[in-house]
Protein backbone atom coordinates (compact mmCIF):
# COMPACT_ATOMS: atom_id res chain seq x y z
CA UNK A 1 0.00 0.00 0.00
CA UNK A 2 1.66 3.31 -0.72
CA UNK A 3 1.77 6.13 1.86
CA UNK A 4 0.75 9.04 -0.14
CA UNK A 5 0.71 10.78 -3.54
CA UNK A 6 3.50 12.44 -3.68
CA UNK A 7 5.80 15.04 -6.56
CA UNK A 8 9.15 13.74 -5.09
CA UNK A 9 10.23 11.52 -8.22
CA UNK A 10 14.08 10.70 -6.14
CA UNK A 11 14.86 9.41 -2.73
CA UNK A 12 15.63 11.72 -0.34
CA UNK A 13 17.58 11.50 2.73
CA UNK A 14 18.97 10.21 5.10
CA UNK A 15 18.35 13.49 6.79
CA UNK A 16 20.00 13.09 10.06
CA UNK A 17 18.12 16.09 11.57
CA UNK A 18 16.73 19.00 10.45
CA UNK A 19 17.15 22.12 12.55
CA UNK A 20 14.60 24.47 11.62
CA UNK A 21 14.06 25.39 15.50
CA UNK A 22 17.18 27.65 15.28
CA UNK A 23 17.47 28.36 11.76
CA UNK A 24 14.82 30.63 10.88
CA UNK A 25 15.61 30.38 6.80
CA UNK A 26 12.83 27.90 6.52
CA UNK A 27 10.23 29.67 8.08
CA UNK A 28 11.51 33.13 6.44
CA UNK A 29 11.33 31.97 3.42
CA UNK A 30 8.08 30.27 3.27
CA UNK A 31 6.69 33.22 4.63
CA UNK A 32 8.38 35.92 3.19
CA UNK A 33 7.83 34.03 -0.61
CA UNK A 34 4.51 32.36 0.63
CA UNK A 35 5.69 29.14 -0.50
CA UNK A 36 3.73 25.98 -0.52
CA UNK A 37 5.04 22.55 0.56
CA UNK A 38 5.59 21.21 -2.46
CA UNK A 39 8.38 24.58 -2.78
CA UNK A 40 9.75 23.66 0.37
CA UNK A 41 10.37 20.43 0.32
CA UNK A 42 11.71 21.21 -3.07
CA UNK A 43 14.05 23.97 -1.26
CA UNK A 44 15.22 21.51 1.80
CA UNK A 45 16.03 18.77 -0.91
CA UNK A 46 18.60 21.04 -2.62
CA UNK A 47 20.12 22.33 0.26
CA UNK A 48 20.31 18.43 1.46
CA UNK A 49 22.05 17.38 -1.52
CA UNK A 50 24.43 20.50 -1.58
CA UNK A 51 25.48 20.05 2.10
CA UNK A 52 26.42 16.07 1.41
CA UNK A 53 28.23 17.03 -1.84
CA UNK A 54 30.20 19.98 0.57
CA UNK A 55 30.94 17.75 2.92
CA UNK A 56 31.72 15.07 0.43
CA UNK A 57 34.22 17.39 -0.81
CA UNK A 58 36.51 17.94 1.91
CA UNK A 59 36.76 14.10 3.20
CA UNK A 60 33.78 13.69 5.51
CA UNK A 61 31.38 11.34 4.28
CA UNK A 62 27.66 12.97 5.70
CA UNK A 63 26.37 9.31 5.86
CA UNK A 64 28.77 8.67 9.24
CA UNK A 65 27.64 11.38 11.25
CA UNK A 66 24.48 9.62 12.88
CA UNK A 67 25.63 9.03 15.62
CA UNK A 68 26.47 12.61 16.50
CA UNK A 69 23.39 13.60 14.87
CA UNK A 70 20.80 11.50 16.38
CA UNK A 71 19.89 10.79 19.99
CA UNK A 72 20.98 6.83 20.82
CA UNK A 73 18.95 5.12 23.06
CA UNK A 74 22.46 3.28 24.87
CA UNK A 75 24.43 6.59 24.50
CA UNK A 76 24.06 9.24 27.56
CA UNK A 77 24.06 12.86 27.29
CA UNK A 78 26.41 15.08 29.74
CA UNK A 79 26.94 18.42 30.50
CA UNK A 80 30.25 19.72 32.21
CA UNK A 81 30.38 22.60 34.04
CA UNK A 82 33.01 25.24 34.16
CA UNK A 83 33.35 28.49 36.78
CA UNK A 84 34.14 31.61 34.62
CA UNK A 85 35.50 34.01 37.58
CA UNK A 86 38.73 31.16 37.99
CA UNK A 87 38.85 30.93 33.95
CA UNK A 88 37.11 31.73 30.91
CA UNK A 89 38.18 32.06 26.96
CA UNK A 90 39.19 29.97 24.38
CA UNK A 91 41.83 27.86 26.27
CA UNK A 92 39.44 25.93 29.03
CA UNK A 93 37.29 24.80 25.84
CA UNK A 94 40.37 23.78 23.48
CA UNK A 95 41.37 21.65 26.70
CA UNK A 96 38.25 20.11 26.68
CA UNK A 97 38.19 19.07 23.45
CA UNK A 98 41.26 17.51 23.17
CA UNK A 99 40.32 15.45 25.88
CA UNK A 100 37.58 13.41 23.50
CA UNK A 101 39.09 10.47 22.42
CA UNK A 102 39.78 9.95 18.57
CA UNK A 103 37.05 7.16 17.96
CA UNK A 104 34.71 9.47 19.58
CA UNK A 105 32.09 10.24 16.93
CA UNK A 106 29.34 13.63 18.89
CA UNK A 107 27.73 17.02 18.78
CA UNK A 108 29.32 19.78 20.97
CA UNK A 109 27.08 22.69 22.70
CA UNK A 110 28.67 25.33 24.48
CA UNK A 111 27.60 28.62 26.35
CA UNK A 112 26.80 30.41 29.41
CA UNK A 113 23.88 29.74 31.46
CA UNK A 114 21.26 32.06 30.79
CA UNK A 115 17.56 32.27 30.26
CA UNK A 116 16.05 31.52 33.51
CA UNK A 117 15.08 33.58 36.36
CA UNK A 118 18.12 33.26 38.87
CA UNK A 119 15.75 31.44 41.48
CA UNK A 120 14.78 28.97 39.49
CA UNK A 121 18.58 28.68 38.00
CA UNK A 122 20.03 28.07 41.65
CA UNK A 123 17.22 25.54 41.93
CA UNK A 124 17.54 23.59 38.67
CA UNK A 125 21.66 23.61 39.41
CA UNK A 126 21.22 22.32 43.11
CA UNK A 127 19.25 19.35 41.65
CA UNK A 128 20.73 18.35 38.52
CA UNK A 129 24.46 19.15 38.72
CA UNK A 130 26.95 16.67 40.65
CA UNK A 131 29.66 19.30 42.17
CA UNK A 132 32.60 18.64 41.69
CA UNK A 133 33.75 21.53 44.08
CA UNK A 134 30.76 23.80 44.30
CA UNK A 135 31.91 27.55 43.77
CA UNK A 136 30.47 30.77 44.96
CA UNK A 137 27.78 31.81 42.81
CA UNK A 138 27.42 35.16 42.27
CA UNK A 139 24.94 34.86 39.61
CA UNK A 140 24.04 31.78 37.32
CA UNK A 141 25.68 33.34 34.03
CA UNK A 142 29.12 32.77 35.78
CA UNK A 143 28.69 29.61 34.75
CA UNK A 144 29.54 28.10 31.41
CA UNK A 145 28.51 24.25 29.75
CA UNK A 146 29.71 22.36 27.37
CA UNK A 147 27.06 19.58 26.47
CA UNK A 148 28.90 16.13 24.49
CA UNK A 149 26.09 13.58 23.52
CA UNK A 150 26.91 9.68 22.59
CA UNK A 151 28.47 8.78 25.49
CA UNK A 152 29.46 4.97 26.50
CA UNK A 153 30.02 4.84 30.43
CA UNK A 154 33.83 4.43 30.39
CA UNK A 155 33.77 8.03 28.04
CA UNK A 156 31.84 9.50 30.40
CA UNK A 157 33.78 8.57 33.34
CA UNK A 158 37.32 9.34 31.89
CA UNK A 159 36.31 13.33 30.77
CA UNK A 160 35.14 13.67 34.28
CA UNK A 161 38.01 12.69 35.71
CA UNK A 162 40.46 14.65 33.43
CA UNK A 163 38.30 17.42 33.50
CA UNK A 164 39.07 16.96 37.00
CA UNK A 165 42.47 18.73 36.95
CA UNK A 166 41.01 21.86 35.32
CA UNK A 167 41.07 24.75 37.95
CA UNK A 168 37.95 26.17 36.42
CA UNK A 169 35.30 22.38 36.65
CA UNK A 170 33.21 22.28 39.03
CA UNK A 171 30.61 19.40 38.15
CA UNK A 172 28.33 17.65 35.94
CA UNK A 173 25.40 17.16 35.01
CA UNK A 174 23.84 13.96 32.53
CA UNK A 175 20.93 14.98 30.47
CA UNK A 176 19.92 11.76 29.15
CA UNK A 177 16.42 12.11 29.83
CA UNK A 178 13.96 14.63 29.82
CA UNK A 179 14.13 17.28 33.04
CA UNK A 180 13.52 21.06 33.48
CA UNK A 181 17.44 21.27 33.66
CA UNK A 182 17.93 19.41 30.59
CA UNK A 183 15.44 22.03 29.04
CA UNK A 184 16.98 24.64 30.35
CA UNK A 185 20.73 23.53 28.55
CA UNK A 186 18.10 23.34 24.93
CA UNK A 187 17.61 26.99 25.18
CA UNK A 188 20.79 28.16 26.69
CA UNK A 189 23.45 26.25 24.43
CA UNK A 190 24.26 26.65 20.67
CA UNK A 191 26.06 23.95 18.36
CA UNK A 192 29.57 24.71 18.18
CA UNK A 193 31.08 21.65 16.50
CA UNK A 194 30.15 17.72 15.09
CA UNK A 195 32.75 15.58 16.06
CA UNK A 196 33.28 12.72 13.30
CA UNK A 197 36.22 11.00 14.73
CA UNK A 198 39.37 13.02 14.09
CA UNK A 199 37.89 15.38 12.23
CA UNK A 200 35.82 18.43 13.84
CA UNK A 201 32.72 20.20 11.56
CA UNK A 202 31.77 24.02 12.10
CA UNK A 203 30.57 26.46 10.35
CA UNK A 204 31.84 29.49 8.73
CA UNK A 205 30.33 32.84 7.67
CA UNK A 206 28.12 32.17 4.22
CA UNK A 207 30.69 34.82 2.23
CA UNK A 208 33.36 32.92 3.22
CA UNK A 209 34.22 30.74 -0.38
CA UNK A 210 32.89 26.92 0.20
CA UNK A 211 36.21 25.64 -0.46
CA UNK A 212 37.87 27.64 2.29
CA UNK A 213 37.98 26.09 6.40
CA UNK A 214 37.58 28.37 9.32
CA UNK A 215 37.35 27.54 12.22
CA UNK A 216 35.78 30.94 13.92
CA UNK A 217 36.07 29.92 17.58
CA UNK A 218 39.33 28.92 17.70
CA UNK A 219 39.03 26.21 19.50
CA UNK A 220 40.64 23.60 17.75
CA UNK A 221 44.13 22.55 18.32
CA UNK A 222 46.88 21.75 15.61
CA UNK A 223 46.26 17.56 16.80
CA UNK A 224 42.71 17.79 15.43
CA UNK A 225 41.46 18.61 12.57
CA UNK A 226 39.17 21.03 11.38
CA UNK A 227 36.66 21.31 8.25
CA UNK A 228 33.80 23.99 8.03
CA UNK A 229 30.74 24.43 6.01
CA UNK A 230 28.81 27.70 5.22
CA UNK A 231 26.69 28.70 8.61
CA UNK A 232 23.41 28.26 6.44
CA UNK A 233 24.02 24.33 5.76
CA UNK A 234 25.58 23.86 9.32
CA UNK A 235 22.64 25.37 11.01
CA UNK A 236 19.63 23.49 9.28
CA UNK A 237 21.92 19.85 8.95
CA UNK A 238 24.35 19.78 11.50
CA UNK A 239 23.10 21.63 14.44
CA UNK A 240 21.98 18.45 17.02
CA UNK A 241 18.65 19.65 18.97
CA UNK A 242 19.16 18.83 22.61
CA UNK A 243 15.46 17.47 22.89
CA UNK A 244 12.73 19.19 25.20
CA UNK A 245 8.86 19.61 25.72
CA UNK A 246 7.65 20.77 22.27
CA UNK A 247 6.81 24.67 22.19
CA UNK A 248 4.82 25.95 19.07
CA UNK A 249 8.43 26.76 17.14
CA UNK A 250 9.28 22.82 18.19
CA UNK A 251 6.16 21.83 16.70
CA UNK A 252 6.63 24.08 13.47
CA UNK A 253 10.27 22.40 13.22
CA UNK A 254 8.51 18.89 13.19
CA UNK A 255 6.14 20.09 10.14
CA UNK A 256 9.47 21.30 8.19
CA UNK A 257 11.37 18.52 8.99
CA UNK A 258 8.41 16.21 7.58
CA UNK A 259 8.46 18.52 4.97
CA UNK A 260 11.65 17.86 3.87
CA UNK A 261 10.61 14.11 2.60
CA UNK A 262 7.08 14.91 2.34
CA UNK A 263 5.05 17.68 0.27
CA UNK A 264 1.85 16.97 2.28
CA UNK A 265 3.24 17.52 6.01
CA UNK A 266 0.25 17.97 8.87
CA UNK A 267 0.52 17.91 12.69
CA UNK A 268 0.98 14.69 14.47
CA UNK A 269 -1.81 14.95 16.32
CA UNK A 270 -4.14 14.20 13.32
CA UNK A 271 -2.64 10.73 12.69
CA UNK A 272 -3.19 7.57 14.64
CA UNK A 273 -0.30 4.86 15.63
CA UNK A 274 -0.52 1.70 13.88
CA UNK A 275 0.70 -1.81 14.31
CA UNK A 276 0.35 -4.91 12.63
CA UNK A 277 -0.63 -7.66 14.72
CA UNK A 278 2.23 -9.82 12.71
CA UNK A 279 4.99 -6.60 13.44
CA UNK A 280 4.32 -6.65 17.04
CA UNK A 281 4.89 -10.33 17.74
CA UNK A 282 8.46 -9.63 15.19
CA UNK A 283 9.31 -7.48 17.88
CA UNK A 284 8.59 -8.80 20.58
CA UNK A 285 10.86 -11.77 19.48
CA UNK A 286 13.76 -10.16 18.26
CA UNK A 287 13.60 -6.47 20.17
CA UNK A 288 12.47 -8.30 23.99
CA UNK A 289 15.02 -6.33 25.60
CA UNK A 290 13.81 -3.11 24.79
CA UNK A 291 10.49 -3.91 24.51
CA UNK A 292 10.84 -5.31 28.41
CA UNK A 293 12.64 -2.17 29.61
CA UNK A 294 9.82 0.11 28.25
CA UNK A 295 7.53 -1.98 29.61
CA UNK A 296 5.61 -2.58 26.61
CA UNK A 297 6.16 -6.20 25.98
CA UNK A 298 3.05 -7.95 27.37
CA UNK A 299 0.95 -5.45 25.79
CA UNK A 300 -2.02 -5.64 23.66
CA UNK A 301 -1.76 -3.73 20.09
CA UNK A 302 -3.99 -1.18 21.01
CA UNK A 303 -2.36 -0.52 24.20
CA UNK A 304 1.20 -0.42 22.55
CA UNK A 305 -0.59 2.12 19.89
CA UNK A 306 -1.54 4.17 22.77
CA UNK A 307 1.21 4.34 25.25
CA UNK A 308 3.31 5.29 21.75
CA UNK A 309 0.51 7.90 20.76
CA UNK A 310 0.54 9.35 24.21
CA UNK A 311 4.46 10.10 23.56
CA UNK A 312 4.95 10.60 19.99
CA UNK A 313 4.20 14.03 20.45
CA UNK A 314 6.11 16.01 22.21
CA UNK A 315 9.83 15.16 20.63
CA UNK A 316 11.68 15.88 17.61
CA UNK A 317 12.03 13.33 14.47
CA UNK A 318 15.24 12.58 13.07
CA UNK A 319 16.42 10.25 10.29
CA UNK A 320 14.08 11.24 7.89
CA UNK A 321 14.01 9.95 3.95
CA UNK A 322 12.13 9.07 1.05
CA UNK A 323 11.75 6.27 -0.88
CA UNK A 324 10.80 6.79 -4.06
CA UNK A 325 10.21 3.28 -5.21
CA UNK A 326 7.79 2.57 -2.33
CA UNK A 327 6.09 5.84 -2.23
CA UNK A 328 6.69 6.19 1.37
CA UNK A 329 8.03 8.61 3.83
CA UNK A 330 10.06 7.53 6.45
CA UNK A 331 11.41 9.19 9.77
CA UNK A 332 12.50 7.97 13.41
CA UNK A 333 11.97 9.42 16.77
CA UNK A 334 12.92 9.32 20.54
CA UNK A 335 10.58 8.25 22.87
CA UNK A 336 11.20 8.10 26.87
CA UNK A 337 9.16 5.30 29.20
CA UNK A 338 8.71 4.81 32.89
CA UNK A 339 8.32 1.31 33.60
CA UNK A 340 9.18 -0.62 36.86
CA UNK A 341 11.20 2.55 38.93
CA UNK A 342 13.63 3.11 35.50
CA UNK A 343 14.01 5.49 33.04
CA UNK A 344 14.62 4.17 29.42
CA UNK A 345 14.28 5.42 25.94
CA UNK A 346 13.18 2.98 22.82
CA UNK A 347 13.97 4.51 19.23
CA UNK A 348 10.53 4.04 16.84
CA UNK A 349 10.79 3.70 13.38
CA UNK A 350 7.77 5.25 11.71
CA UNK A 351 5.89 5.03 7.84
CA UNK A 352 4.53 8.26 7.41
CA UNK A 353 1.03 7.98 5.49
CA UNK A 354 -0.75 11.16 5.63
CA UNK A 355 -3.15 10.03 3.09
CA UNK A 356 -4.70 7.39 5.52
CA UNK A 357 -3.97 9.61 8.68
CA UNK A 358 -1.76 7.39 9.77
CA UNK A 359 1.61 6.28 11.30
CA UNK A 360 2.63 2.68 11.16
CA UNK A 361 5.19 1.41 13.15
CA UNK A 362 8.16 -0.11 11.38
CA UNK A 363 10.99 -1.52 14.33
CA UNK A 364 11.63 -0.03 17.66
CA UNK A 365 15.57 -0.39 19.57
Amino acid sequence: MQSQTSSINEDVGPIWTLNARDSFLLRMARSHFNLGPTSVQREIEVAYRETVELLGQKGVDYAKLRAALVPQSSGAEAVFVFDSEVEYGPEPFRRVLQMLDKDHSCSILAGDLIGVPEDLALSLLGEYVNWFKRPTILHSGQLFVIYINNLTPVRLEALRRSMESMPCYVGFGEVSYGTAFKTWMSMSLPPCYVKLRQVFITAHSDDLPDEKNEDARGWISDDWRCVSIANRYFEMFLSFKIERELSSDDHEDVQLSLNGISDHPVDFSALDIEIAPEKLEYLRQKKSVSLDRAGLSGLSVHEVCAQISSKIRSNYIYNLRYSAEWHQSLFNIMLEFFHEGQRFRLMVALAYMPSSRTLRVTTAY
